[in-house]
């Protein structure tokens, strides 16, 4: 059933305090798990909220349907993207089966479009609902298991291992995130402002870091987070020094015996051989779902990321490849001096490989790598797989919304 020719339903921002004050009754009465106040605090305490990342559908005056934006920077192997997170998608019951979040999610991306995001995306078990209107799941690992399965050997190092000293040891903390990070794919990129909202928001503190430390200084943490009885690792990060993560995540379960525990962790984070070694398999988690926003626009701006890998071969062929999706059509030309370009393809072309790509393969590939996909066209493409290899790719669920 959709909307009634009687209706009168308008799209678009909130536009004062007393809409905004109407969302969060609605979100309330929609997700009954969270109270009002729960809502409210999350954007109140957020010192860069603006009305114009909270979306609703009016059915003839009455606020319907709302949606939240949450902005923030993110790493596409060193290229920063501005990303749209989706959150507290809700329609009243009155007005359900009229398309009214639909309807907010098409307008939303558009303006995320003319706004200069790359990237969206939502956090969710409904796929089929939100494929309709854009986003595909990626599938990623996570670990869960009781922390009894890590037999931990006897070490020797020169790091020590305790609970975090917040005024004091936070400015490390964030620059042993930055480090870890920067390297890396959907990580979000956090300024000060934003981990001190975060913390607050929260409610985190010491306790909620484990760390490895040197001179007394941080190198590497575990961030923590407890729910349903088990404890979340919601961050896992370190410099350097490979073993200080392995060694601190085993200082961790002895300090903790016993207890569930759940992480995710890139592919090519140390603990995974860690887990491999302790014969822990790792799991399925699909909760989210990811839209390429404009894809010609992000491949362009990915120019010297696809040079940068390809620089390291030894040899090149050049070639035009196509590359078409439901997003848009590309063409990238791979020169003799190894140098990559990207053009926005229309009308006549001329090309060496032409690949048609889905808009799940498409975020596999700009996500996780050829590796990832199950096309095997693309999989054992050596176009393919040199222009997307493997990226360890994380957004945190700390910053989940």
């Amino acid at each position: 059933m959709g909307v009634t020719s009687m209706e009168c339903v308008e799209i678009r921002q909130v536009q004062n305090r007393s809409e905004l004050e109407a969302c969060y009754d609605l979100w309330s009465l929609v997700f009954p798990t969270e109270t009002r106040h729960f809502f409210q605090e999350r954007l109140d305490l957020d010192s860069s909220y603006s009305f114009e990342t909270t979306w609703i559908a009016k059915v003839d005056n009455v606020i319907a349907s709302a949606i939240q934006i949450f902005p923030y920077s993110c790493w596409l192997d060193q290229v920063i993207v501005r990303a749209g997170g989706i959150g507290n998608v809700a329609t009243h019951p009155k007005y359900r089966g009229k398309g009214l979040a639909q309807e907010i999610l098409h307008a939303a991306s558009e303006w995320m479009i003319t706004n200069g995001y790359s990237i969206s995306l939502l956090l969710t078990g409904i796929h089929s609902f939100y494929e309709q209107v854009g986003w595909r799941k990626v599938v990623e690992s996570i670990y869960k298991f009781n922390t009894g399965a890590i037999q931990t050997l006897a070490f020797k190092d020169i790091h020590h291992y305790r609970f975090a000293k917040m005024h004091e040891d936070l400015k490390s903390i964030q620059e042993i995130y930055d480090s870890f990070n920067k390297v890396r794919t959907n990580s979000s990129i956090r300024t000060r402002d934003y981990w001190m909202d975060q913390i607050k928001w929260r409610r985190e503190s010491g306790e909620n870091f484990f760390v490895a430390v040197v001179d007394d200084t941080p190198t590497a943490y575990l961030r923590l987070h407890e729910a349903n009885g088990k404890i979340v690792v919601t961050e896992a990060c370190y410099t350097h020094d490979r073993n200080q993560m392995r060694q601190l995540f085993e200082q961790f379960c002895l300090l903790v015996p016993h207890r569930n525990i759940e992480i995710r962790i890139p592919n090519d984070h140390v603990l995974n051989m860690l887990f491999r070694d302790h014969k822990i398999k790792a799991d399925e988690y699909d909760n989210c779902m990811w839209r390429v926003l404009d894809w010609p626009k992000l491949m362009k701006r990915m120019e010297n990321t696809f040079s940068r890998r390809i620089a390291q071969l030894e040899y090149v062929q050049p070639r035009d490849v196509l590359l078409h999706s439901k997003n848009g059509t590309v063409l990238v030309n791979i020169s003799t001096n190894k140098q990559v370009n990207v053009y926005s393809a229309s009308g006549e072309r001329s090309y060496n490989e032409r690949f048609v790509v889905t808009e799940g393969e498409l975020l596999t590939l700009l996500f996780q790598g050829s590796d990832y996909v199950s096309n095997r066209q693309l999989r054992d493409s050596d176009t393919i797989r040199m222009l997307f290899p493997k990226q360890g790719s994380i957004m945190w669920s700390t910053d989940f919304f």
